[in-house]
């Protein structure tokens, strides 16, 4: 009896603990509410900022309710640390006499550093910058900062929203809209959310840090009417954008592009609804403008960092995915003469260290690429490119389905997918891609180690899949229809291991056909029908190696024709029936290359059913 006595107490004193522990939490996680009554249409700066000061000086937290109703801001409002403001059913215009930010976190010349502000929290209300010529909302070196269901609007020439040096920035179910950019402006300003560097041109107002951004997240908001919606245009080299998700957000009316990054990595970009923009998501390493060395921000800031301003090979993982995207890619990009396209990931390669100008450093020279991409899932309508990887390693491009909307007569090439500038690593499969206005999947410009399997390419304006001057290991389990050209072409010196089991028909060129001094090891397992000409063929010094078990049906030229080959080959266990021309037909170009022919089925009439080896090439037949 004692001993469950005991225990009972014990079990008392437990509960009795964790019921004032549970009071103490709830004191502390419950803020002190005050609520601020100005008068309809009165300027309400000076009885809102009291409140806000009242918190600045205290440690406790603070809700400032703010009476629902029309006011005006005589200045911008500065709110500090541990501090919700709430403003559901408030419209705050700033005075266009204002010349400021509407909000800003810290003060109006604020000398602070590190992630100094902490825990802030902005609830509704709609913010009209009243086409004031500052960004609307300014938070800088702060720790956990929410915008939730908050409208921002009406600028000129400026941000909507502007953020550099924050760890933990939160934009949930906010709008942002009303955005003008002028051609004139002397500076460029598109992003309505600018994910910035804490450097003096570009956060007057802040203290100049290497203050990386960490842990942001843009979710369930809306875009309308803007330049661009979020992203960055600034970077500093080696400390890049540390975690940040884009989701579930609405995109209309992009004059420019929808999402615009620039230095990140741990990336995600998903569930977004991009309608009607230029481009849809645009995400880059480093631009030459607007990329600065650590060395600049501790300069002008007096603050040490630990960021080399050395060249530093990128991470080979970067953690990149971009997913379940819904864009449609419409008109012309208002503010740049940028492509248009529905997704571009894109790294950048400085062959020689750049000269330092008023907004740029001298950044040194190396091969700045990204890696560790995903590109997955994401539906493209586009006037433009579909997908198009540039300097990127490390990157799979699974299951996307992109369809062409523009001019067949285009005098811009336009792709499904492109791979370029010495992308490496790159797995190109079970995508879509219909009616691209050039190629549907193209690899150019010193590509390597790429793969494109299992894809359904129809009616291109030009190749099914083309290879230029780049290598692939595997082009296998394609179906390619009605393209304009060859289904699968190799040229300028490309280069494939392998061509399997892919399905070719009614392309208007070639089925397979490696040109001008290109090789191909082997050409097996495939089915080509209805060509206007060959079923597998080589031309202008090049080679394919091996020939075996292919299907061939009705060509308008030979079955196979080898027209040129720089080694030895072999013919073998091939079906072709109804060739226009001859079932297979060989002139090498060459003295030296043996060709060996075995074991083919040959069927229809004439010609179709011989080989024809013009002379001078060296045949064996078996």
């Amino acid at each position: 009896m004692q001993m469950i006595s005991k225990t009972l107490q014990r079990v008392a004193i437990l509960i009795v603990m964790s019921a004032i522990l549970s009071l103490a939490l709830t004191s502390v996680a419950h803020a002190a509410t005050v609520t601020v009554k100005p008068k309809a249409g009165q300027d309400a700066y000076k009885v809102i900022q009291k409140q806000l000061d009242k918190a600045k000086s205290g440690k406790k937290k603070m809700n400032i309710v703010v009476k629902p109703g029309s006011y005006r801001l005589s200045h911008g409002l500065n709110v500090y640390s541990n501090t919700t403001l709430t403003l559901k059913g408030v419209k705050l215009t700033l005075s266009k006499s204002a010349s400021s930010n509407l909000l800003k976190i810290g003060a109006t010349h604020d000398s602070k550093k590190g992630y100094y502000y902490k825990n802030i929290t902005i609830v509704g209300g709609n913010l009209n910058a009243n086409r004031n010529g500052a960004t609307a909302v300014k938070i800088a070196h702060a720790k956990n900062v929410t915008l939730k269901g908050v409208t921002v609007r009406n600028t000129i020439n400026a941000h909507l929203v502007e953020v550099a040096g924050v760890d933990g920035m939160k934009f949930e179910k906010c709008t942002f809209k009303d955005q003008v950019q002028s051609k004139k402006a002397k500076v460029l300003t598109p992003e309505a959310i600018q994910i910035d560097v804490l450097v003096k041109r570009h956060m007057p107002g802040y203290r100049s840090q290497d203050l990386p951004m960490r842990n942001v997240v843009v979710n369930k908001c809306t875009f309308s009417n803007v330049p661009r919606g979020v992203g960055s245009h600034t970077a500093i080299v080696n400390n890049p954008v540390d975690t940040i998700a884009i989701t579930n957000n609405k995109f209309t009316k992009i004059k420019s592009t929808a999402i615009q990054g620039m230095n990140y990595k741990n990336c995600t970009i998903s569930g977004n609804t991009i309608k009607s923009a230029p481009r849809g998501i645009a995400l880059y390493s480093i631009f030459s403008k607007g990329t600065f060395l650590a060395t600049t921000p501790v300069k002008e800031g007096k603050v040490k960092t630990k960021t080399s301003s050395k060249y530093i090979a990128p991470l080979a993982d970067q953690n990149i995915v971009i997913s379940n995207n819904k864009i449609t890619v419409k008109g012309t990009d208002s503010i740049s003469t940028y492509t248009n396209e529905g997704i571009l990931v894109s790294g950048l390669e400085m062959e020689k260290k750049k000269k330092r100008t008023a907004d740029q450093d001298a950044i040194p020279k190396g091969n700045y690429y990204l890696s560790g991409v995903t590109v997955a899932n994401n539906t493209i309508s586009s006037n433009g490119n579909g997908i198009r990887l540039c300097d990127v390693r490390n990157a799979s491009l699974n299951a996307n389905s992109i369809s062409y909307t523009g001019k067949a007569t285009s005098k811009t090439p336009y792709h499904g997918i492109h791979l370029t500038l010495a992308s490496k690593d790159v797995s190109v499969a079970n995508n879509t891609m219909k009616s691209s206005q050039s190629n549907g999947a193209y690899v150019n410009r010193g590509c390597d180690n790429v793969t494109i399997r299992s894809n359904k390419i129809a009616a291109p304006g030009k190749y099914g899949v083309g290879i230029e001057g780049s290598s692939a290991l595997l082009v296998s389990d394609n179906v390619i229809s009605s393209p304009r050209s060859a289904g699968i072409f190799v040229y300028d010196g490309g280069s494939v291991k392998t061509v399997e089991r892919n399905a070719i028909q009614a392309s208007k060129g070639s089925g397979i056909q490696a040109a001008k001094n290109s090789t191909i090891d082997a050409v097996e397992g495939n089915t080509v029908s209805a060509v206007a000409s060959c079923g597998v063929m080589t031309s202008d010094r090049s080679t394919i190696s091996r020939i075996a078990g292919n299907r061939i049906e009705k060509t308008g030229k030979p079955g196979i024709g080898l027209y040129s080959a720089r080694g030895n080959g072999a013919i073998v266990n091939n079906t072709i029936t109804g060739a226009a021309s001859y079932g297979i037909y060989i002139d090498t170009q060459s003295t030296s290359a043996v060709i060996t022919v075995q074991g083919n089925v040959l069927a229809g009439s004439g010609n179709a059913t011989r080989v024809k080896a013009a002379s001078g090439s060296k045949v064996v037949l078996s």
